[in-house]
C-alpha cells in the first residue's frame, strides 16, 4: 500500500455543541476522521507517473487480480479461495479480508488500471456479503481457533475495506459488518472472551480496531473508549508487557519483542494519534513526548542504515517477511508520520533521522 506522509495538516471542520449534557452531533469530524484514514492507505497528491510509484501501484495491483481472478465468483460458492475452505482455521478468516482489502485499495488508488474499476467493485461487495453471512458476523458464539483473528486481525482488515468503500457499500451493510467488529472489539481491555487483561502491542490492536469501527459507525462512545483505552500503554512497566525505562520492551511476560510487537505497539500508537489529532479526541501532548522518548531509547539504539537488529524481533525472525529491512521500513514509514504532527522542537531530530535511514 501507497503511504505518502507529511500530508493533511487540516482543521476539522466542525461546530458542535452539548445540549442538556449530551452530546449533539460528530457527523462532520468523523467523515474527517474518516478521510484521513484512508488517504494513510491509499496515499494522495502524489505523481502517479513517478516510476517508485508506479513501482508499488503495479505491485498492489498485481496482487489485486491475482486475488479476483483466483476467486470463486459463482452463485452456490461454499468458500472464496480454493485454498480457505476451512471453518476450523480463523487465521483463513484474516487472509480472506486481507485479500479483499488488497483488491478495495487497488479499486481506490489513482494511478492503478483497477482504479474504480466498477466489475471489482461488485466483486469486493458480494465478497463481503460472502464473509458476512458465512464467516464473520454478530452472531456467532464459539470463536474456533486463535483468538487474534477474532478479535484483531479480522476486524482491522475489515474496517480498513468498510472505510474505502464507504460511499459504495450500502448503510445497512455497513451497520452489520460493525456489529460484528463490534461484538468482538467493544472492550479492548480484555481479550479472549472478556478472561485477560490486554496489555502492550494487542491492548493497541484492540483499541484500533474499536476506534476505527467507532469512526466508521459515527459512534462517539466507541471512540472516546478506544482513546481512553490506550492511555495505559504510554505508561512505562517495572514487570511484565511494554516499554521500560531503560529502552526495552516486553511482550508475552518475558520476550524481548521491541523488533515485533513493540514496532506493531509504536506503529498502530502513532497512527491513532495522527489520525485524532487536532480532533475532539487527540491524544494528550503528554503521551506524544512519550512516542518521541520511544523513537530515541527504544528504536535509534537497535537500527542501522534502515535495518532493525532481528535479535530483538522474537519469533518474527522466523518469518521471511519480517526481515531487518523490513521491519525497519515499518519504523522509518511511522517516523514520517510522527514528523506530521511532531512539534517544533522534535522534528528536525525526527527528520534527520529518517532521511539517514533513507
Amino acid at each position: 500500500m501507497i503511504k505518502l506522509k507529511f500530508l493533511l495538516v487540516s482543521c476539522l471542520l466542525c461546530s458542535f455543541f452539548f445540549a442538556a449534557g449530551c452530546l449533539v452531533a460528530y457527523a462532520d469530524a468523523y467523515d474527517d476522521l474518516r478521510n484521513r484514514w484512508v488517504e494513510t492507505i491509499t496515499g494522495s497528491n502524489y505523481n502517479p507517473n513517478d516510476q517508485y510509484i508506479i513501482s508499488r501501484i503495479n505491485s498492489l495491483t498485481n496482487g489485486a487480480n491475482i486475488h479476483r481472478n483466483n476467486m470463486d465468483k459463482s452463485s452456490g460458492r461454499t468458500y472464496l479461495w480454493s485454498d480457505l475452505v476451512s471453518t476450523t482455521n480463523s487465521g483463513e478468516i484474516t487472509t480472506a479480508y486481507k485479500r479483499i482489502l488488497t483488491m478495495a485499495t487497488a479499486y481506490k488508488t489513482n494511478g492503478s488500471n483497477l482504479f474504480n474499476n466498477q466489475g471489482l467493485r461488485d466483486d469486493i461487495i458480494s465478497a463481503l456479503q460472502w464473509m458476512h453471512e458465512n464467516r464473520y458476523n454478530d452472531e456467532i458464539t464459539v470463536k474456533y481457533h486463535n483468538w487474534w483473528d477474532w478479535e484483531i486481525g479480522a476486524p482491522l482488515a475489515l474496517c480498513d475495506i468498510v472505510a474505502l468503500l464507504y460511499d459504495e457499500i450500502s448503510q445497512e451493510d455497513r451497520n452489520k459488518y460493525m456489529s460484528a467488529v463490534h461484538l468482538f472489539t467493544s472492550d479492548p481491555t480484555v481479550y479472549i472472551n472478556n478472561s485477560n487483561i490486554s496489555t502492550g502491542a494487542n491492548r493497541v490492536w484492540k483499541c484500533m480496531a474499536l476506534l476505527k469501527c467507532g469512526i466508521i459507525s459515527k459512534n462517539n462512545n466507541s471512540i472516546s473508549t478506544a482513546r481512553n483505552a490506550v492511555d495505559v500503554v504510554f505508561s512505562y512497566v517495572t514487570i511484565g508487557d511494554g516499554f521500560y525505562t531503560d529502552g526495552s520492551f516486553i511482550q508475552h511476560g518475558a520476550t524481548p519483542y521491541t523488533g515485533g510487537y513493540g514496532i506493531n505497539l509504536i506503529k498502530e500508537v502513532i497512527e491513532m494519534t495522527y489520525l485524532l489529532d487536532n480532533s475532539t479526541w487527540s491524544i494528550a501532548d503528554e503521551n506524544k513526548n512519550i512516542i518521541y522518548d520511544w523513537v530515541y531509547k527504544a528504536f535509534e539504539p537497535i537500527i542501522y542504515k534502515g535495518f532493525l537488529m532481528e535479535n530483538t524481533t522474537g519469533r518474527n525472525i522466523s518469518r521471511i517477511s519480517s526481515n531487518g529491512f523490513v521491519v525497519g521500513g515499518v519504523f522509518i514509514d511511522s517516523l514520517l508520520t510522527v514528523c506530521s504532527f511532531a512539534n517544533e522542537e522534535q522534528l528536525p531530530r525526527l527528520k534527520s533521522m529518517a532521511l539517514y535511514y533513507i
